[in-house]
C-alpha cells in the first residue's frame, strides 16, 4: 500500500504543519456531550464540533471523529480518513487511546 504524499507546485512554499489549538468538551443535560476541536495551519483555523449521548467511550469517539472532520477541512477531500473503532487501554502505567 502506498502512502499518499503532497508535493507543492513548483515555485510555492510547502504548507506549514497542522497543530491542535484546542479540544473543548461540554456536558449538557441527559448525558449529552459536545466536543469542539480546533486545528490551525498557516494562521487559519479549522473547527469541527460534534455532539452525542454517552459517557467516556462516546467522548473519545466524538473527539476522534471531530479531529478527522477538522483534518478533512484542512487538507480537503484529496485524502479520506475513516474512524473504524476506538479503544482505551492501560499500557506501562498510562492510559492509551487507539483510534
Amino acid at each position: 500500500m502506498t502512502k499518499p504524499t503532497h508535493r507543492p507546485t513548483e515555485g510555492s512554499e510547502p504548507a506549514g504543519r497542522a497543530r491542535l489549538v484546542s479540544a473543548e468538551t461540554t456536558t449538557e443535560q441527559g448525558s449529552r456531550i459536545r466536543i469542539r476541536i480546533t486545528l490551525e495551519r498557516d494562521g487559519r483555523e479549522y473547527v469541527s464540533e460534534l455532539a452525542g449521548i454517552g459517557e467516556e467511550t462516546m467522548l473519545l469517539r466524538l473527539a476522534a471523529q471531530a479531529t478527522i472532520d477538522a483534518l478533512t477541512r484542512l487538507i480537503g477531500e484529496s485524502v479520506r480518513f475513516e474512524l473504524v473503532g476506538i479503544k482505551r487501554i492501560v499500557a506501562f502505567d498510562a492510559q492509551v487511546v487507539l483510534a
